[in-house]
């Protein structure tokens, strides 16, 4: 099947399950949604990890790696941060987004959300593992 079809799945079930974290109305679909997002993650990052390794050269693996756990340590350290302003800041607001009407405290997840599958869909489309020939083209 490969490693993309795997990270796709993974990643993608973690950030919808993201999404719809603070919109649970119950502790225990809380829980629930909490638990498919842990599992998804789960499941993308054994293919994330070997697409890490297909990519980075053998001499520099290392390397490689430690820069992705660097900008993943970056991410950790901020966004909390960024998260906490925001759901103080909106905390009472609502947003009006096509006709669905969020809570402003769903603002950290959404945003957590979107930036994980923004990055997601540029592994997809930009990262040719080993063994799986991608052709990007200039238009």
């Amino acid at each position: 099947a490969g490693r993309k079809p795997v990270l796709a799945v993974g990643e993608g079930l973690g950030r919808l399950m993201g999404v719809l974290l603070p919109l649970m109305p119950t502790v225990n679909l809380t829980a629930l949604c909490h638990f498919f997002r842990k599992t998804g993650f789960s499941i993308g990052r054994p293919a994330m990890d070997a697409i890490k390794a297909d990519v980075a050269p053998s001499l520099h693996r290392g390397e490689y790696f430690g820069y992705y756990q660097i900008a993943f340590r970056v991410g950790d350290i901020t966004f909390p941060v960024i998260g906490t302003y925001l759901y103080a800041t909106y905390l009472n607001s609502y947003f009006n987004v096509g006709g669905l009407v969020l809570p402003g405290y769903s603002l950290p997840y959404i945003l957590s959300s979107a930036l994980g599958l923004i990055g997601l869909v540029s592994v997809l489309l930009l990262v040719s593992p080993r063994g799986e020939e991608i052709q990007l083209t200039r238009g």
